[in-house]
């Protein structure tokens, strides 16, 4: 899903820059989507034995501005990068 939703950014960054009237809507909706798919995961297998949901809901939040819930991932993402 985080793939779609990037996808859909990219084609509306492009129509802005092109001068059309477009709606951010769209491809907010499809991260938190994915956000509330990704929370299931986090909560059924918190310590990713079998989905790493990390960068993804990280991505996630981040999109979504979801400041405070970003930060309390970052460790994590910065951990696994190193």
């Amino acid at each position: 899903m985080n793939t779609k939703g990037l996808a859909l950014r990219d084609s509306i960054i492009a129509k802005k820059k092109r001068g059309e009237i477009v709606s951010d809507k769209s491809f907010l909706d499809i991260f938190a989507e994915a956000r509330s798919y990704l929370e299931r995961v986090r909560a059924k297998d918190p310590r990713r034995n079998k989905v790493d949901w990390v960068e993804p809901l990280y991505l996630d939040y981040t999109i979504l501005n979801d400041k405070i819930k970003a930060d309390e991932l970052e460790p994590l993402v910065t951990k696994y990068k190193k």
